[in-house]
């Protein structure tokens, strides 16, 4: 028996498989519906700590389901995932309870982050630093840089923000970034809900670096000006 109970609403095979195969490394147990009648069965017969919902369903809107999962398990914890992650359906998820937003095609690191946390807190319990998992364009300046390599940078880099909260945020970025490096931040979409926990032109201290893919991942913490 798995530590975490899990429910896949999706009518994607494919995307049913991916996260059963997720999950399973983690030690837990997934029930999966294809509907979303089938959906209610499933959380009336059953407790499940996690519920990826799909919005487009056969017989039913991911997002009016969201609601009624939540008033038949308030302790469900909903992840809305998604290939239709428009910046009104990301709102709407959110002010209607979901725990995480997920944008289809997902990576299998975004699934393993999600179930690391579910464990942390029932949701009445969510913290004002939660992380939020997101794919937010952003640009970000080197406040310090050496000295030696100054006239060889441009002005500002791009990067990716890939999980943000009130007090940090993680990013992917092609700009080889080192532990220390302070930078300040400039968010290219303002109307993501996500970007509501960014602050614009805020400095944030590099607290770890990691490599991934062709790229680097790194985790960084807002200082004061």
């Amino acid at each position: 028996m798995g530590d975490l109970q899990l429910l896949v609403v999706d009518d994607d095979s494919l995307v049913a498989w991916a996260l059963e195969r997720a999950a399973s490394q983690l030690r837990a147990d997934v029930s999966v519906a294809a509907s979303g009648s089938a959906a209610l069965d499933s959380v009336r017969a059953g407790r499940y700590d996690l519920a990826f919902v799909d919005i487009h369903l056969p017989d039913a809107n991911g997002l009016d389901l969201l609601l009624q999962i939540r008033d038949l398990s308030p302790k469900t914890k909903i992840v809305v995932l998604s290939s239709d992650a428009s910046s009104s359906n990301r709102e709407c998820a959110f002010a209607r309870g979901a725990w995480q937003f997920i944008e289809k095609p997902f990576e299998l690191s975004e699934i393993a982050q999600v179930l690391g946390d579910c464990g942390n807190g029932s949701f009445e319990e969510r913290r004002a630093d939660q992380r939020m998992l997101c794919r937010l364009p952003l640009r970000f300046d080197l406040v310090e840089r050496d000295a030696e390599r100054a006239d060889r940078l441009p002005c500002s880099f791009e990067a990716t923000a890939t999980d943000v909260s009130e007090n940090g945020l993680r990013i992917l970025t092609a700009f080889e970034l080192r532990p220390g490096q302070i930078l300040r931040l400039h968010s290219a979409h303002s109307d993501d809900p996500c970007a509501a926990k960014l602050h614009p032109g805020s400095r944030a201290q590099v607290v770890w670096v990691a490599p991934a893919h062709d790229a680097t991942s790194a985790g960084l913490s807002y200082t004061a000006d």
